[in-house]
């Protein structure tokens, strides 16, 4: 085995029988988050944690064999260790998470309206010194494929696809722009729908962001834990 491989299977997260997620650091197991199997809660032991090792712990909960398969295991709620959690008993139930996960629109919503906190930590929300999330002007170009295969050629629009050419096909493509004033952004964007809230990234900022951390942007998107 390199020292390469040597070190990277050092680094990488743990999850023991117990629910304790540890990572070695400069030679020690520290811990890095505990998992309660029973109520499907995740708990940070920092802040830093959450954002920084958000990928490696997320997936360690939710696959075996190296990544390759499944777990069975699901988390319902994610925390940091000495925050407050929110009451949310007298809030709307959540609503069904769809293919996207906890990326779908209305969850997304769901989670910035009653839970912030929580989606703080989810998403990878960028937030000021105050705590609150980072809003700015953001625009982004949406790609949508358009099969008119079942109309009929006459039908079809004409599309300039040259300086002194165009064509009709049945099957193009559609671009939409998203603008939006207020946006929150995060290292985990997702699909915008009219009428809820969506996560942008930096990248989609007009006038540029440049986020002050060094960490991994979260990709994982948690499947239904119903």
């Amino acid at each position: 085995m390199s020292t390469e491989t040597d070190e990277l299977t050092a680094t990488q997260v743990r999850l023991k029988k117990d629910g304790t997620l540890i990572q070695r650091q400069d030679g020690s197991e520290v811990v890095i988050a505990h998992y309660n199997r029973d109520t499907g809660h995740l708990e940070f032991e920092t802040k830093e944690y959450s954002q920084k090792l958000y990928n490696q712990v997320t997936a360690k909960i939710g696959t075996v064999n190296k990544g390759t398969q499944p777990s069975g295991l699901s988390i319902k709620s994610i925390g940091v260790k000495g925050e407050a959690r929110p009451d949310l008993k007298n809030t709307p139930k959540r609503p069904r998470m769809g293919p996207e996960g906890d990326g779908t629109p209305e969850v997304v919503d769901w989670y910035l309206q009653n839970d912030l906190s929580q989606a703080i930590i989810r998403y990878g929300i960028y937030t000021d010194a105050n705590g609150k999330p980072v809003r700015k002007k953001v625009k982004r170009v949406i790609e949508t494929v358009v099969d008119n295969r079942e109309t009929d050629t006459e039908n079809l629009e004409w599309v300039k696809d040259g300086p002194k050419t165009k064509s009709r096909n049945p099957i193009g493509t559609k671009y939409d722009v998203v603008e939006l004033k207020s946006a929150i952004i995060a290292r985990r964007w997702t699909r915008y729908e009219e009428g809820f809230e969506a996560l942008f990234k930096p990248e989609e900022v007009v006038g540029g962001f440049q986020p002050n951390d060094d960490f991994d942007e979260p990709a994982v998107s948690l499947e239904d834990e119903a």
